[in-house]
Parts: C-alpha cells; structure tokens; sequence
C-alpha cells in the first residue's frame, strides 16, 4: 500500500454500495413487474423486520402476497427481491486483503437471510473463500437483531467484537448511519458511491 492511512486499530465497513455493488432499482422494477405498484421501497417496515430478523423467510413471502394482493410464487419473490445484488469489484477485495496487515476489519451490514445466503455464494464463486474469512468477524443485522443507525446496533458490535470506540474508523454510504455511529463515538467515513476504498480514510 502506497499511501499513508491514518492510524486506527479497527475498520468496520458496510457491504452494499462500500463493499458490494448493488442496484436496488432492479429490485423495485422487478416487483413491479409482478404486480407491486405504489410508493414501496427499502425504508419500508416490512423489509427492516426482516432485516431484524423478525420474520422467516415465508412469512416475508406471505406476508409480501397479502399486503400487495398478488399471486407470486416464492420463486418469483426470491428472484426479484434477489436482482438489486449485482457482485464484487475485484479491486476492492484485493484492497481489503492488503488493509488486513494495517487493521483489524469488520463487516456489519443492514441485510436479511435471503440475500446473506446468496452474496455469501456470489462472493465464494467469484473468489474461492468464504466472505466471512476476509474479515475478523461479520456483522448481520437479522443475526444480531439490531439495524443500523440505532445506537444500539453499534455497541452490541463492540461488546461482540471486544473493540473500542475511539480506536475504531466506520465506513458507510448512508448519512443516517454515519451519525449513528458518532452518536456512539466512532469515527466515520461517509462513502460515495464510486470512489475508491482508500478515500474512505481522507476524512
């Protein structure tokens, strides 16, 4: 690494947009196409209770069905709500494997089980390791209940991961997320979409 980063102990990083490319318009336009129509999108109650790990996978399914009146085989729900997952930029990963003799890394995402099992295969596809063991440990929000900006999410990272505030640099794309993490004392990086990984450290 050619750069001088600043000096932290640990990075926690987000996965979709930072890490993971991501589309969530495919998604949208999929259910669209199943017959979901209105203003339904990602801040929806339905999809933060399963992204707290609050319902199974059927009853995301049914309860998608009897909300939106549509006759939707599980098939058809996993496939459109699968389509906003795109893959892995090669680069980042490269850069993520290098940071580890700088860092200890972590993953803590705002996600859900049907996605969690797919990215996990797409990644191991594309690289032939689990995305787990790119990391110290991973974060999911349906595992430990708790999504971000809420305070809360973050210290239950910290007491799981045995890590310090202050020592700690988080990374995001999301502005509400980024002042969640501050409210609990982290330092943050606000990521745009686009930018290289190491410009998350110009902060």
């Amino acid at each position: 690494m050619d750069k001088a980063l600043p000096v932290y102990k640990n990075v926690i990083f987000d996965l979709g947009v930072v890490i993971m490319n991501i589309e969530p318009q495919l998604t949208l336009d999929a259910f669209k196409r199943l017959g979901i129509s209105g203003n339904w999108n990602e801040n929806d109650p339905l999809i933060f209770k399963m992204e707290k790990g609050e319902l199974t996978e059927p009853e995301f399914m049914n309860e998608i069905r009897k909300r939106f009146n549509i006759e939707a085989s599980d098939r058809q729900i996993d496939e459109a709500w699968c389509a906003m997952v795109i893959g892995f930029d090669q680069g980042k990963i490269k850069f993520l494997q290098e940071l580890k003799s700088y860092y200890s890394i972590y993953l803590f995402s705002n996600t859900n089980s049907i996605h969690v099992r797919l990215f996990k295969k797409l990644f191991e596809d594309q690289f032939h390791f689990p995305i787990d063991n790119l990391f110290v440990k991973t974060f999911y929000s349906n595992e430990i209940g708790l999504r971000k900006p809420d305070p809360a999410s973050f210290q239950k990272v910290f007491k799981i991961a045995g890590i310090k505030a202050p020592e700690t640099l988080f990374v995001d794309d999301r502005k509400e997320n980024v002042e969640g993490a501050a409210s609990v004392k982290l330092q943050t990086s606000l990521y745009k979409e686009g930018d290289s990984l190491i410009s998350a450290f110009e902060i």
